[in-house]
């Protein structure tokens, strides 16, 4: 008997729930994680899981990335991870579930999602130890990621964790995937209310970057905030239609448009952190 013990059907479970999704086939991914009987599938997942993410190919692919996360959240959720005994390690040598989630967390580029999974990535650090600096992380949920200003500290670091993984509901993970791949098919159709750049030095490095922003308006009046490739939601104030608010940002900045056609974004004190030039 293997020590890979399936806990519960997770496609029992949604079936009664009765909903569907139009981009990504849940009944598909329940699927497979219900496949998973023992330790030798379970390798198997994650070789192919690991191989898919590692493609570079796949990084030009921002909906497969969403759907290896979505793959890695649901196994976990049925499974549990590694430090339960569950896994058999003599058989499972190459594939490190929790490693291999650390990667694909870190390239999905939709903010709300990566967000709200957070505590995927509070549970393998646990086990891997993976990082012991939280900003390495935390850059992939936040706006302002400048060598100037980096947002790292403590308080950030304990609002992003303290949700709890078995509280993570797959119907909300699959609504924010599937929210997001929307946005993506109709930001191909539109072409963006504005584009800027920022160019920076690494003082210790002395590796200049240069990164594009862009922000775009959908037909239902949402703005999206695309930030080194993360997208962001972002509201527009009623008040001022040159400020823009994101529904999800640990930074607890906003945007401002200026005359001169520069967008800044400020802290909640109104200090100017980062201009992105028109």
């Amino acid at each position: 008997m293997p020590k890979f013990k399936t806990q519960l059907s997770i496609l029992g479970i949604f079936l009664s729930i009765n909903f569907s999704f139009a981009q990504l086939d849940s009944t598909k991914i329940f699927n497979e994680i219900n496949s998973l009987t023992n330790d030798s599938l379970v390798d198997d997942f994650w070789r192919r899981l690991d191989s898919c993410d590692q493609d570079l190919n796949t990084f030009t692919k921002p909906i497969l990335q969403t759907e290896n996360l979505v793959k890695a959240i649901c196994f976990f959720k049925k499974f549990g991870f590694s430090d339960n005994n569950r896994f058999d390690k003599s058989k499972i040598s190459y594939s490190d579930a929790e490693m291999h989630s650390l990667y694909i967390w870190m390239h999905s580029s939709s903010a709300d999602l990566n967000y709200y999974s957070f505590p995927l990535i509070v549970e393998c650090k646990k086990i891997y130890k993976y990082a012991d600096d939280p900003n390495y992380f935390i850059q992939n949920i936040q706006v302002v990621r400048t060598y100037r200003y980096e947002l790292i500290n403590r308080k950030t670091i304990e609002k992003v964790e303290e949700n709890s993984f078995k509280d993570i509901d797959l119907k909300v993970v699959f609504s924010l995937a599937n929210e997001y791949i929307s946005i993506l098919k109709q930001i191909e159709q539109h072409a963006p209310k504005g584009n800027w750049e920022l160019i920076e030095v690494n003082e210790k490095t002395k590796y200049v970057s240069k990164n594009t922003f862009s922000m775009f308006q959908l037909k239902n009046g949402r703005y999206y905030f695309i930030s080194q490739g993360i997208y962001f939601k972002v509201n527009q104030s009623e008040t001022n239609k040159n400020i823009f608010h994101f529904e999800t940002n640990v930074d607890d900045t906003y945007l401002e448009l200026l005359d001169n056609g520069n967008l800044v974004n400020k802290s909640k004190e109104g200090e100017v952190l980062v201009t992105y030039v028109k």
